[in-house]
């Protein structure tokens, strides 16, 4: 009658050690198969440092690449434009540019002001600093700037 109880005490031993083992076992291949992908990260591309053109009549029609903006046959130069807002004006009031060009709005006023663009946008720029706006399709693009004791007017014109 020992014996008997012994084997089975025995057998239900051994029975719960090869079902832990074999649950150890399943859970490394499902640890393998789902959880420990490699994070090896694809190459990346070179990145470059980029000079910057002011707009120009001699400034070729740009192209987009994956890596920016930049002027055909200049493939190191990124087309850029400026224009400064002061207390009474917006230099350039007009600025004619191509498409893809980024557009730096510099708050040379000495207030915090917003500009309000027609149909494209709106932002605020505190006191001294700017912001880069993209224009990429060939059109006019009104803007008022507000927050000064006048409103002010300007335009971009994509041709």
């Amino acid at each position: 009658m020992c014996n008997h109880i012994l084997m089975q005490n025995l057998k239900k031993y051994f029975l719960s050690i090869f079902l832990g083992v074999c649950i150890i076992v399943a859970v490394f291949f499902v640890y393998k198969l789902f959880f420990n992908k490699s994070t090896k990260l694809p190459a990346q591309p070179e990145t470059r440092v980029e000079e910057v053109v002011p707009p120009s009549s001699e400034v070729a029609i740009p192209t987009k690449t994956t890596e920016g903006v930049r002027a055909k046959g200049s493939p190191n130069k990124l087309i850029t434009a400026t224009v400064d807002i002061t207390n009474t004006e917006i230099v350039p009031s007009s600025l004619e540019v191509v498409p893809f060009t980024l557009v730096q709005f510099n708050n040379k006023s000495g207030k915090a002001i917003e500009i309000v663009g027609e149909k494209w946008g709106n932002f605020s720029l505190a006191s001294g600093t700017n912001k880069k706006q993209l224009f990429d399709r060939a059109e006019k693009y009104s803007y008022t700037i507000t927050g000064l004791n006048a409103s002010l007017t300007g335009e971009i014109i994509v041709k």
